[in-house]
């Protein structure tokens, strides 16, 4: 990928999806890269998830475009306390789902954007990717 777009995903887009990959995260920080998450309860294995459209750019033009889902399974969050990092699975696909997740990852810790103060600080600008 050399450029990528994240875009608010939904309940539907990327239904059917499978485990592709883990990354550690604090709720908070995912809140502050996606924005609140499309779903928050008490589920049958999970209390929250994220949905993220991509659209990412290769170096030749050719656009990508997948959704990744970020949830916790079998209520590994706490949900007292959303600074502790927590495993966090990541739904997809495809392998390039988990790749824009752990991208997005990259992103906002090795980059200045999560300083912006701004909740969602990663959905609709396009991003150059980061090696």
């Amino acid at each position: 990928m050399e450029t990528v777009k994240y875009i608010k995903g939904d309940l539907i887009t990327g239904g059917g999806c499978s485990l592709k990959g883990n990354i550690n995260a604090s709720y908070y920080d995912l809140e502050m890269m996606f924005g609140k998450p499309v779903y928050e309860g008490v589920g049958d294995k999970i209390t929250t998830e994220f949905s993220v459209n991509y659209e990412a750019t290769e170096e030749d033009g050719n656009v990508i475009t997948g959704n990744f889902r970020v949830y916790d399974w079998y209520f590994s969050r706490n949900l007292n306390d959303s600074s502790e990092v927590t495993k966090w699975n990541i739904g997809g696909l495809d392998i390039l789902d988990y790749e824009a997740a752990r991208q997005a990852q990259s992103q906002y810790e090795e980059t200045d954007i999560r300083y912006s103060g701004e909740t969602a600080c990663l959905l609709d600008g396009e991003l150059v990717c980061i090696s």
